[in-house]
């Protein structure tokens, strides 16, 4: 059984055919967003997500994330632990508005990890010669390192479409969507491509962008952990 089905309660076996199914996929945690303009964007860049996200494993060398993990189980272990963030640890610290920005960007953070449909980035055979990945899974989609900077430029322009489309009945004011970019742009904290403008693990450890590096990375290392065991997975 993969464990963190266990926790998390998803099984990502075949892609939601309506935007109904994949709005409802994480529909318990959209329920939490209480700003409307941050819900209906978030529903709104959900439902134009790449087809694969939905079915795509957490780890696409088998090699990082928990052993049978989806990206979907991965996105709802982060989620998971954003309720005690946001519950808890800010409960009294954070707005509403903050509490928002996080559910929203770790919904969002892993939207185009293996980049733009119709240009995906695959396993090659040096990839699987250098760090001995399967040779099965060769021509497969993989992670691409730029997909925060993928992922900040989608939704850049989903911002565009969104308030294009939303016309007089409001769309979503830059003081909503902007920690929500930053934060999966930066997602990947010190890892990230250097060539884009650096993370700093100086930034305030209680800002948005912060907590969801943190979340990211500390729910991925802890189902490493469960599900593999105290050993060195690169």
């Amino acid at each position: 059984m993969n464990i963190s089905q266990t926790y998390f309660g998803h099984e990502a076996k075949t892609s939601p055919t309506t935007d109904k199914e994949k709005i409802q996929i994480f529909k318990r945690h959209l329920e939490r967003i209480k700003t409307t303009s941050i819900k209906a964007f978030t529903e709104f860049a959900i439902i134009r997500l790449p087809e694969y996200f939905w079915t795509l494993p957490a780890s696409t060398t088998n090699l990082n994330h928990a052993a049978g993990e989806s990206l979907i189980d991965h996105v709802m272990g982060c989620l998971y632990i954003s309720r005690q963030v946001c519950d808890a640890q800010f409960k009294d610290h954070w707005t509403q508005r903050q509490k928002d920005q996080l559910v929203s960007a770790l919904i969002l953070h892993d939207g185009w990890r293996c980049g733009i449909e119709g240009s995906e980035y695959r396993i090659t055979q040096e990839m699987i010669d250098e760090k001995s990945i399967d040779q099965k899974l060769l021509g497969a989609l993989k992670t691409t390192p730029e997909h925060p900077e993928i992922g900040y430029r989608q939704l850049l322009l989903l911002v565009q479409e969104f308030n294009q489309k939303s016309g007089e009945t409001g769309g979503i004011s830059s003081r909503n969507v902007s920690m929500i970019l930053k934060a999966v742009r930066y997602h990947y904290g010190p890892w990230m491509e250097v060539k884009h403008k650096p993370f700093s693990l100086s930034w305030p450890y209680d800002s948005v962008v912060m907590q969801v590096h943190n979340i990211d990375f500390h729910q991925c290392h802890n189902m490493i952990y469960i599900t593999r065991g105290d050993q060195d997975h690169g």
